[in-house]
């Protein structure tokens, strides 16, 4: 009996021990979208002109009514293919929003993409928390499904549509023969926004625009510069 009481005591223990583990590992997790704020590589967010981004439509405008309209639009066309597409480009990884990438996976020609990532992912982190435009379906439940219920973030701008640019900006420069495809998808990456009921579309022209106007400061910096011209010619597939 005095074994079986030992035996309990040290399962007890354990099982106390594993739970305490986890629930150091569940406070220790790192945070979603925490590229945001390892961002720096190259440029950093505060650093940037606070009037990059304008302020989003103000609500009842005629610009906000536009935006209302073609949401109510897409609501009525869109098709379960189209929220399955939606659906699949929730993460922001460069595989999700292009048909065929011309580098091999954890390559450094990706990791260069995910550092630009990183930088374009903090400027919008910044514009969203200042203008704080809550998102269509949040606007109007009953107006508006959203393909999926985005969970975190606010609306303006796109951080789906400000990294796709840039994404295909990069990627337009490192592999110039397919430039306006990589433009033409990173645009539909954009509408894909729309479409899913997660963003306005003022707010994907305006994440397109930032994460073009944060591509254009990064370009101008030396290490980019450096990193450019060492995957010039062999980081890409034949």
């Amino acid at each position: 009996m005095k074994h079986l009481f030992l035996a309990l005591l040290v399962s007890f223990s354990l099982l106390s021990s594993c739970a305490s583990s986890r629930s150091t590992e569940a406070q220790t997790e790192p945070k979603k979208w925490a590229f945001w704020e390892e961002g720096g590589h190259y440029v950093k967010a505060e650093d940037l002109p606070k009037d990059l981004v304008p302020p989003p439509p103000v609500p009842g405008s005629a610009q906000d009514k536009k935006d209302l309209a073609e949401l109510d639009a897409w609501q009525k066309k869109r098709t379960p293919k189209l929220c399955e597409k939606v659906i699949a480009q929730r993460k922001v990884e460069p595989e999700f929003f292009f048909e065929k990438l011309p580098f091999e996976p954890k390559s450094e020609a990706e990791a260069f993409l995910l550092r630009i990532r990183a930088d374009v992912g903090q400027a919008v982190s910044l514009f969203k928390t200042r203008y704080e435009r809550p998102r269509p379906f949040v606007r109007e439940g009953s107006r508006f499904t959203p393909c999926y219920p985005e969970s975190h973030g606010t609306s303006y701008p796109s951080g789906h549509a400000a990294i796709s640019q840039a994404y295909a900006l990069a990627l337009g420069d490192l592999d110039p023969a397919h430039r306006a495809l990589y433009l033409k998808e990173a645009g539909q990456a954009a509408l894909n926004r729309v479409i899913g009921g997660v963003h306005h579309p003022s707010d994907v022209q305006a994440g397109a625009a930032l994460g073009a106007a944060v591509y254009a400061r990064i370009k101008e910096t030396d290490r980019f510069k450096q990193e450019f011209a060492s995957l010039q010619g062999h980081a890409f597939k034949k």
